[in-house]
């Protein structure tokens, strides 16, 4: 188990049993949790911190500011259990990751994954579904 703790808080969990490539960039800014048994290939990204808010129904910062200048904005990101992310990954704030997800490589992850699904592209999008009665991958 790997953490980063602030105080009594936690703000980056990493699973047993975890396997990391290179150049994997982590921001926990408020919380990153990831499960067990996850495989990761090299240069993912995964951040649960904005330069700003730009979710409609909140207020929203001005693009006369600069994006530095912005106040940050925090949204926790979780991946489940036996989770494989594969090469230059980009997961962004308040994304969950169900378990036994695959991640296609080059994939931006701007939505919620379901549990036992396979994303793949930009952004990414189901493409196949495990059904557990025949115990196959079907297109979605």
């Amino acid at each position: 188990m790997f953490d980063i703790t602030q105080g009594n808080y936690k703000k980056l969990i990493i699973g047993n049993n975890c396997k990391i490539g290179d150049y994997v960039h982590i921001a926990a800014g408020e919380k990153v949790i990831i499960g067990n048994n996850c495989l990761m290939a090299s240069k993912i990204y995964i951040s649960d911190i904005s330069h700003g808010c730009y979710k409609e129904g909140l207020e929203n910062d001005s693009p006369d500011i600069p994006p530095d200048r912005r106040l940050l904005a925090t949204d926790p990101v979780i991946i489940g259990n036996n989770v494989w992310i594969g090469e230059n990954v980009s997961i962004l704030s308040g994304i969950t990751i169900g378990d036994g997800c695959i991640v296609g490589a080059n994939s931006v992850v701007t939505k919620n994954v379901p549990k036992h699904t396979i994303v793949a592209g930009v952004p990414a999008k189901v493409i196949k579904v495990w059904n557990k009665e025949s115990e196959l991958w079907i297109k979605s």
